[in-house]
């Protein structure tokens, strides 16, 4: 015990750093109410889920704010054994998860009622989604030197990689069209069945595109060639990576932080074993946010990859090249957009030549194809009904706003709070029509990576992080060689 309370008396200067542990909770807390509650409570049980979101930005945005450590200070010593404590509660949490879905899957643990339901759908979610399954598809059709983007097959997909009916998008079109706010298992199970006996590649009801840039398949294509019959084992490699890298670039006495931090984030292992694709663009957008001040241009190239990896990544690549010009000048901000841009052109121009329209409308289907309300932020109240189905333009115009309204801000204000750019990307996410979790959630992480990295010998040294509080507004120098 003598020996966790001198360790955590040396990580005196930076207590905002702990504040990661406040975020986790939160995140899993924000689920509960519309996942557990009584139907009957939807809007209040919405209202909730959005307040704490509101909550969890706050602690996000406290974290980016150099002059927190400065508020923080005087509660540095319980900050620290209550963020220690949480995330040694949430350890024992998902090994209570992983031994509990071990023992429904074996048939050990029985439950009934309600909560054979719950178990049920839960077990469920883990497992291939309809993007995972069409990427692993795109990426077996490369090395087949097909155009994933023209032989796109979500029947196939579905079908070979075992993806559960409750893990496809449907469509607000065809027999969905009246639908509202989201089709039953039963209707969407009902539709697929008919659409599937047309034998067709596609089905007007369900998202049947390869909906994402030509990086989310081409750098898995390796590990698919080479055998790999699960693509979430290479996005766990991309996420373990995230942390080796964290671990390699501060020093040993902050690396059971990281491990802490690491075994706490049970979002994103629970997201990877549903199949989400987020652990390979943010690896990408960690390793170029990072580098930024060590080499610019390495720095770039790893924004370029995070560009062609996921369309969410674009949103970061706007405060980055905000950082840039307001940092260096006009003429590294257009080097470095064209680096990003080559990158982005170059992954993709081989299948934007082989049918410009077609890969169009698969990388923009998010934003064009008339997709059902999905998610836990505003969105929530019109999943639980209390906004009509016409009102669903509202939704993209807030993200716009917010969106603009945070470019202008960092604008004017990323030499203070260069970090802030991390947190305000997100922000926008909060408003959209489909706003999953895991969009928001995972700015956690790169802001404790960044935070953490950038900002290490202060996290050490009170007199460090003294200077670099006296420092703020001063634009920090970037790597420009």
């Amino acid at each position: 015990m003598t020996s966790v309370r001198r360790w955590l008396a040396s990580l005196e200067a930076s207590p905002r750093l702990f504040l990661v542990f406040l975020l986790f909770p939160l995140q899993l807390m924000v689920l509960l109410p519309m996942a557990l509650g009584p139907k009957g409570w939807a809007p209040l049980l919405a209202s909730i889920s959005v307040a704490l979101w509101l909550i969890w930005f706050v602690v996000l945005f406290m974290m980016v704010t150099p002059a927190a450590d400065k508020w923080l200070r005087a509660y540095s010593k319980p900050l620290k054994w209550v963020a220690l404590s949480l995330g040694l509660v949430l350890c024992l949490v998902g090994i209570l998860e992983v031994t509990g879905i071990n023992l429904l899957q074996t048939g050990k643990l029985r439950v009934e009622g309600r909560g054979l339901e719950t178990a049920s759908e839960y077990i469920q979610e883990f497992g291939y989604n309809d993007g995972t399954a069409m990427i692993h598809m795109a990426a077996e059709d490369l090395i087949k030197g097909k155009n994933p983007y023209a032989s796109a097959n979500i029947f196939k997909a579905v079908d070979e990689f075992g993806v559960s009916l409750g893990k496809v998008t449907p469509l607000r079109q065809g027999d969905f069209a009246d639908t509202w706010p989201y089709p039953t298992h039963e209707e969407i199970a009902r539709v697929w069945q008919e659409a599937k006996a047309d034998i067709q590649d596609t089905a007007l009801e369900f998202e049947s595109k390869l909906s994402y840039p030509a990086g989310s398949f081409l750098f898995a294509s390796p590990f698919v060639a080479l055998g790999l019959k699960d693509l979430r084992y290479f996005y766990l490699l991309c996420m373990l990576l995230v942390f080796v890298v964290i671990m390699w670039q501060t020093p040993k006495r902050l690396w059971p932080v990281v491990i802490l931090v690491a075994l706490a984030s049970l979002d994103l292992w629970n997201d990877i074993a549903a199949g989400g694709t987020a652990g390979l663009y943010l690896l990408f957008l960690m390793l170029g946010w990072v580098l930024l001040k060590k080499n610019i241009w390495f720095s770039a190239a790893f924004m370029g990859l995070a560009a062609t990896s996921k369309q969410l990544a674009w949103f970061f690549v706007l405060f980055y090249l905000i950082l840039i010009l307001r940092t260096i000048g006009w003429k590294r901000f257009f080097q470095v957009a064209a680096v990003i841009g080559a990158i982005l052109l170059v992954t993709n121009l081989p299948f934007i030549i082989g049918g410009p329209l077609t890969w169009f409308k698969s990388v923009f289907a998010p934003l064009v194809d008339p997709m059902f309300p999905e998610g836990v932020g505003i969105v929530s109240f019109s999943i639980a009904g209390l906004v009509p189905s016409g009102m669903s333009m509202v939704y993209p115009i807030m993200e716009v706003v917010v969106l603009v309204a945070c470019l202008v801000w960092y604008y004017y204000k990323c030499g203070k709070y260069p970090d802030a750019g991390m947190a305000l990307a997100v922000l926008p996410f909060l408003f959209a029509w489909r706003s999953f979790s895991m969009y928001m959630s995972a700015a956690g992480i790169l802001v404790f990576a960044t935070v953490l990295i950038t900002h290490g010998k202060s996290v050490l040294s009170p007199a460090a992080a003294d200077t670099e509080l006296t420092s703020v507004g001063k634009m920090p120098p970037l790597g420009v060689g």
